[in-house]
C-alpha cells in the first residue's frame, strides 16, 4: 500500500475532527487546492509541506512515520470469509489506535459486523465515507462490500443490492474481494427470490474455491430456493443424517421449515420447532404462520386448540434483539390473524406499518406473503383500482401470490 494514500486518509481524517477547513490548515503551507489534492490521494506531496500540514492538525508528521504499517487487513477479510472470529477479535484488540488509518477502520468494521454490533460498524462506515477518495482499489472495493454486507446482515436486501450494483463492472483484483461479493450476491438473490441470479452465483461460487463449511449453507439455501417436490426434503434428510456443522444448525432447520411451508406441511413445521423448542423470533414467525394456514384451511381440526395454544406460548417466551423488527413485524401480523382481531385492524397495520417496511426490510416469505394478504384484502373491499396499481408497482412482489392461495 502507498504511504501517501495511508497518510492522506489520515490527514483529511482529523482536519474533520478538529471541524477545520482546508484554508485554515494550507494558510502559510500551500494552496488550498493543492491540499485537496493531497486529500483526494492525486498527488504524492513533498514531505516538508506534509509535515506542516499535520502541524496543523496536531500530529507529529514524524511520529506518524514511525507508526509500524503492519497491515492485516487481507487477513482479516480471509477469516470473515473462512468464519475465524477468535482470530478476527484478536487483531481487533491488537490494533494500535494511537492514529487513524483506514484499514484499520476497515479491519473494526469487520469486528463489528462479526459480533453483530451494528451501532459501531455505521460509525466507522461513516467515518470512511468521508475519506473514501483516499482510500486505495483495496480499501475502497472492501467499503462498498461491508456496506453491502451490513445490509444483508439487517435483511436490507433492496439497499444491499444497490450498493453491490456499483461493483457489478470492475475487476476486483483480489480473490477474497471476488468470494465475498460473489456470496452477498447469491444471498441478495436468495431473498428477493431471483431465481436466474441464484443459479448463477451459485454455481460460481462453487466453482472459485469457495470455503467448504460454507458451501454447506449455500447449499442449504439453493435447495430451499428450487423447493417444489419431495425431493427437496430428502436432500434435506440425507444431509442431516450426514453432518451438520454447528455454525449453520439453526440455519438448516430454518430453511427446512421454510421448504416444509411451501410444501404445505404445516403440521410438520409445528412438530419442528416444538420439538427442537426454537424460541428465537424468526422461529415463532414461521410456527405462527403455520397455525394460521392451518386455521384458515381446516377450523375443526381437532389439534387447532393446541397449536394455537403452542404459538401463544412461544410468542410470549420468544428471544428477539434491537434489530428484529423485520421478524417482529410478521409475528404480530400472525398473532392478530390468529387471535381474529378485526379485519380493519389487520389492513391497517398490513398497509400502514408492514408494507411500509417492507420498503427497507425484506425477506423471502414475509415480503410476498404481505403482498398477497394485502391484495386479498383489497379484493374484499372491492378495492380494485388500488389492487391493479399496487400490481402494476410490485410486479415481483405480486409474482409469487400463488403459493398462498
Amino acid at each position: 500500500m502507498q504511504i501517501h494514500s495511508v497518510l492522506a486518509a489520515t490527514l483529511k481524517n482529523r482536519r474533520l475532527k478538529l471541524q477545520l477547513t482546508l484554508k485554515d490548515i494550507t494558510d502559510g503551507v500551500c494552496s488550498i487546492s493543492y491540499a485537496s489534492k493531497i486529500e483526494n490521494n492525486s498527488i504524492v506531496a513533498d514531505s516538508n509541506i506534509m509535515r506542516l500540514l499535520f502541524e496543523k492538525v496536531n500530529i507529529d508528521y514524524d511520529d506518524l512515520l514511525s507508526v509500524e504499517q503492519t497491515n492485516e487487513l487481507p487477513k482479516c477479510l480471509k477469516c470473515y470469509l473462512f468464519l475465524q472470529f477468535d482470530a478476527i477479535a484478536e487483531m481487533y484488540h491488537n490494533l494500535d489506535d494511537k492514529y487513524f488509518f483506514a484499514r484499520n477502520s476497515l479491519l473494526k468494521i469487520i469486528y463489528y459486523l462479526s459480533i453483530r454490533n451494528f451501532d459501531d460498524a455505521v460509525v466507522e462506515l461513516k467515518t470512511l465515507e468521508e475519506v473514501k477518495n483516499t482510500l486505495s482499489n483495496f480499501e475502497l472495493f472492501l467499503l462498498i462490500l461491508l456496506t453491502v454486507e451490513y445490509n444483508i446482515l439487517n435483511k436490507k436486501y433492496r439497499s444491499a443490492q444497490r450498493f453491490s450494483d456499483l461493483l457489478y463492472d470492475y475487476d476486483l483484483e483480489n480473490q477474497d474481494l471476488e468470494m465475498l461479493y460473489s456470496q452477498q450476491r447469491f444471498l441478495i438473490a436468495v431473498n428477493l427470490r431471483d431465481y436466474q441470479h441464484i443459479y448463477d452465483y451459485y454455481l460460481h461460487l462453487k466453482s472459485i474455491g469457495y470455503p467448504l463449511k460454507n458451501q454447506f449453507y449455500i447449499n442449504i439455501l439453493f435447495l430451499e430456493s428450487f423447493a417444489e417436490n419431495e425431493a427437496v426434503l430428502e436432500a434435506f434428510d440425507n444431509m442431516e443424517l450426514d453432518y451438520i456443522p454447528e455454525e449453520y444448525y439453526q440455519d438448516f432447520y430454518y430453511s427446512k421449515s421454510i421448504i416444509l411451508l411451501r410444501l404445505h406441511k404445516y403440521i410438520d413445521v409445528i412438530k419442528l420447532i416444538t420439538e427442537k423448542n426454537y424460541t428465537d423470533v424468526r422461529f415463532v414467525a414461521l410456527l405462527g404462520y403455520a397455525v394460521l394456514m392451518i386455521k384458515n384451511k381446516d377450523r375443526n381440526v381437532d389439534e387447532m386448540d393446541q397449536y394455537i395454544e403452542n404459538f401463544m406460548d412461544y410468542y410470549q417466551k420468544m428471544e428477539y434483539d434491537n434489530y428484529d423488527s423485520l421478524h417482529l413485524g410478521f409475528v404480530r401480523l400472525m398473532k392478530m390473524e390468529i387471535e381474529n382481531e378485526s379485519k380493519e385492524s389487520i389492513f391497517d397495520y398490513l398497509k400502514n406499518y408492514l408494507l411500509i417496511e417492507e420498503e427497507t426490510f425484506q425477506h423471502r416469505l414475509y415480503s410476498f406473503y404481505y403482498a398477497f394478504r394485502y391484495l386479498q384484502m383489497l379484493g374484499e373491499r372491492s378495492r380494485y383500482k388500488d389492487a391493479y396499481l399496487f400490481t402494476i408497482n410490485n410486479p415481483k412482489l405480486v409474482s409469487f401470490i400463488k403459493e398462498f392461495e
